[in-house]
């Protein structure tokens, strides 16, 4: 069993889509997976294997360091791989640009069908004040999103 299924064992998470009007989900199409570490992200990971076998590239990308505990980046790869599933893995730091502008820049210059990731993994008070990447993909994405929480 590998540390995703154990993460997945012990946590339950609830999967939203969100679709923007006049966007549809193109499974041959690439893929982007914003990964943030997440047990909801690791959940959503196995969750969505089906539609990720149809894809035609599967890109990784994790922006930052992870937090403390998180599952790291070369294991959601390896979990992917243990699954007849290949993808690519790509590593950057925000600087002074956002996590959401990044994940957003990525998608477009990879032709992405829709981006997979986390949702409102920080605490509650902190989103509501500050926002976060959930808020902002959500918000000003073309594509749609599947969302783990």
């Amino acid at each position: 069993m590998s540390d995703i299924d154990e993460e997945i064992a012990v946590n339950d998470v609830v999967v939203e889509i969100v679709v923007v009007l006049g966007a549809h989900i193109d499974p041959s199409a690439p893929e982007l997976i914003a990964w943030n570490g997440s047990a909801e992200l690791a959940r959503e990971l196995i969750n969505a294997v089906p539609l990720l076998a149809k894809s035609t590239h599967i890109t990784l990308l994790q922006v930052d360091d992870l937090e403390p505990g998180s599952t790291e980046l070369t294991e959601a790869e390896a979990c992917l791989r243990l699954r007849g599933i290949g993808a690519t893995t790509k590593t950057t730091k925000s600087g002074k640009a956002s996590v959401s502008k990044l994940i957003e820049e990525e998608s477009t210059a990879m032709g992405a069908g829709y981006v997979v990731m986390g949702a409102y993994t920080h605490n509650p008070c902190r989103e509501l004040v500050f926002g976060g990447v959930t808020q902002h993909t959500i918000t000003h994405t073309k594509l749609p999103v599947l969302l783990a929480h």
